[in-house]
């Protein structure tokens, strides 16, 4: 009988360790099988962001005189201060799409913005006085005040002005995203830089932007980016409030 109980207990050991061992093994293709899937998604992510950023990064001049001249210069918004005046972002943005219209690159200038969503926050209005104030002539300057953020600036200047041609006007960071938006809205575009100085927080604008290239990319190949998911991407369009 003690022999008969030793037997049956190695048994159910044995059946234990089979059942531990096939949960284990089940353990260990599950989590490979995670792995994968955390790798594939990361790796295709990262190349629809590498793609939208290289769409648009051998459009990108520094060089004025290389330059080539566009109809249009779209002047992108970006954040103002509560006193009204630009912030260091958009005055550099306002130099140079001044500086595009004095040098005759372009003949005139939309400016594109939030110009509605508060009505104590007006980008547009501010930077309709900034470019009138350093010489641009008021017939030169088109205004889209619905330009709260970069797809909306390009589909505006496409569907509501009917600008075929521009040169796009932002910081360098920016430029790939907006070049790929608009181009893809039907505009011949290219981009000039307005860097200009150093930006405080540059490294967050760039790390934001990231994010921001594949909503591009979504949006423009899927439609509007659903409600939920501007939680989860943490709103990534607020770059300097563009």
């Amino acid at each position: 009988m003690r022999c008969a109980g030793v037997l049956k207990i190695l048994f159910y050991r044995k059946l234990v360790f089979k059942i531990l061992y096939k949960f284990l093994k089940f353990c260990v293709k599950l989590f490979a099988l995670g792995f994968l899937i955390v790798v594939v998604t990361a790796i295709t992510l990262w190349s629809l962001i590498l793609y939208v950023n290289l769409s648009g990064y051998f459009k990108i001049y520094d060089d004025i005189d290389k330059l080539p001249s566009k109809k249009y210069a779209i002047l992108l918004g970006a954040a103002v201060k509560p006193n009204g005046e630009p912030s260091d972002i958009l005055n550099d943005r306002i130099d140079v799409a001044v500086e595009l219209y004095k040098e005759g690159k372009v003949e005139k200038i939309l400016i594109s913005g939030d110009g509605w969503s508060d009505e104590n926050y007006d980008e547009v209005k501010t930077m309709r006085a900034e470019v009138l104030n350093r010489g641009v002539k008021l017939i030169d300057i088109l205004e889209d005040e619905k330009g709260t953020r970069t797809i909306n600036s390009c589909r505006n200047a496409k569907n509501q002005h009917g600008i075929d041609e521009a040169i796009i006007v932002t910081q360098g960071f920016h430029l790939p995203r907006a070049l790929y938006l608009c181009t893809r809205s039907g505009i011949d575009a290219v981009g000039y830089a307005a860097d200009k100085g150093q930006y405080a927080k540059i490294l967050d604008y760039q790390i934001r932007e990231i994010k921001a290239s594949f909503l591009a990319f979504y949006e423009i190949n899927f439609g509007d980016f659903p409600e939920w998911g501007y939680d989860l991407l943490e709103e990534v369009e607020l770059i300097v409030e563009k």
